[in-house]
């Protein structure tokens, strides 16, 4: 077991695999800024349960509250960095709650303890990269967007997944960078992304003579 940019790395050369998480990391990290208990969970934020909460809570408006907005960003920056790395399944809910970073209310606060609170209830959760068969040799790519999925912009949202030899390599959530007129125009904007990161990992896959 290794560990390095906060994953914990584990190698079995009997079953060809590499497993990593963030498990540590958790531990260590996150409990050090929160600065309230958490309810751990197991089952994760459902974006229509995110977009609610985020839609219902309120900024900080007649005086701007320092303590809350240190204590959001520092804990958002460790779930976000999380959610880049081995956590695809909070991808979404950090991408939405990151939209309130500059003025966050008490609201956007509480929901993001309950992501830190489903990501410490399921922090034995590993990311396994398997050895497969040439069968499987192919990059394989999906990507999906809503439409005005928004409310406070109207923009939509691009999200896409990537594969590599059965094993999930790169995935995102973002919102898209203008407004679509239509669901045609919002598929076709995330089309665009995961079209743009497909070339760059063929290439990168040439390079690396896989």
């Amino acid at each position: 077991m290794t560990e390095g940019l906060g994953m914990s790395l584990d190698y079995s050369r009997e079953s060809k695999t590499l497993k990593f998480s963030h498990e540590a990391y958790l531990e260590r990290a996150l409990k050090s800024k929160c600065r309230r208990d958490v309810c751990k969970r197991s089952v994760p934020l459902s974006p229509q349960h995110v977009k609610e909460v985020c839609k219902k809570a309120k900024p900080s408006q007649d005086e701007f509250d320092q303590e809350l907005y240190t204590e959001f960003r520092s804990v958002l920056g460790c779930v976000a960095h999380v959610a880049n790395w081995s956590r695809p399944d909070i991808a979404f809910s950090v991408s939405y709650i990151s939209q309130y970073m500059a003025n966050p209310g008490k609201g956007h606060l509480d929901l993001l303890y309950e992501i830190v609170g489903y990501l410490l209830g399921t922090k034995n959760k590993w990311i396994i990269f398997r050895a497969c068969s040439d069968l499987l040799n192919t990059l394989i790519g999906m990507c999906d967007s809503d439409w005005g999925g928004d409310k406070t912009s109207r923009r939509s949202r691009t999200g896409y997944v990537f594969f590599l030899f059965g094993n999930i390599i790169a995935w995102q959530a973002r919102l898209q960078a203008s407004v679509s007129l239509s669901t045609a125009e919002a598929e076709y904007q995330a089309i665009c992304a995961a079209a743009q990161f497909a070339v760059w990992a063929k290439q990168m896959v040439g390079d690396l003579g896989l």
